[in-house]
């Protein structure tokens, strides 16, 4: 009786740990193909978040007023080259008039000496030199701003893009969330699984120690018989 009954506590514990394997697999297979895959997609939103708000940070609040007030400042450089270039094609008009034969003052139009009109000359050749050099910073000026305006179109570019890419933050957070509900049930179900296991064990063990020792006392009781016989 004791062995069939030992038998039959063998069968439950190979059962038990059947079952014991399946869920443990199942448990690390969800955790791997779910728990984990949403906490990497959930880290990559975390990360995207963090790149948005340093973006913002260079943006502004207010996108269309940043791209507003870069354009104007790209506007104001145009208008002042092209200031300047009139201004320089009027002095040379004038230099035009002063180098002629008959120079007169453009001012009152009176005839003018050679000594005059050399001096004339020397003043807006070296007021068309200022122009020039005033003309070239305000190109690396105007090229600075362009570049800026450039960043800035780029730069608010990515930020929409990030944006869309979080637009289910919270619905992956959420799915996390509902993951690691289920992998904690999965794997409390697999612990509950391994205790009764450990319990069926350790009673399987008591058995066969039970059915062992009664094998010894038979052993000893037939050798007992056998000796008194030989008397």
């Amino acid at each position: 009786k004791l062995e069939n009954t030992l038998h039959e506590k063998q069968e439950e514990y190979q059962k038990l740990a059947d079952q014991y394997s399946k869920a443990k697999a199942e448990s690390e297979v969800y955790k791997k193909e779910t728990v984990t895959r949403l906490q990497n997609e959930l880290e990559e939103k975390l990360q995207l978040q963090r790149d948005s708000e340093n973006l913002k940070k260079q943006i502004g609040d207010d996108t269309d007023k940043s791209l507003e007030k870069k354009r104007e400042i790209v506007e104001k450089y145009v208008g002042k080259i092209e200031a300047l270039r009139i201004k320089i094609e009027d002095l040379s008009d004038v230099i035009d008039q002063l180098s002629s034969i008959k120079a007169k003052c453009p001012i009152c139009e009176s005839k003018i000496t050679e000594e005059k009109k050399i001096v004339l000359i020397k003043q807006k050749k070296l007021q068309i030199r200022n122009l020039y050099e005033e003309m070239e910073h305000a190109t690396k000026q105007k090229q600075m701003s362009e570049q800026d305006l450039r960043d800035l179109e780029i730069n608010i570019n990515k930020l929409n893009k990030i944006l869309d890419a979080i637009e289910d933050f919270d619905s992956i957070k959420s799915n996390l969330d509902n993951a690691q509900y289920i992998y904690a049930v999965l794997e409390e179900s697999s612990a509950k699984l391994e205790s009764e296991l450990k319990g069926v064990r350790d009673e399987f063990e008591k058995m066969s120690q039970t059915l062992s020792g009664a094998r010894d006392q038979k052993q000893n009781s037939e050798f007992l018989l056998l000796q008194m016989r030989d008397y």
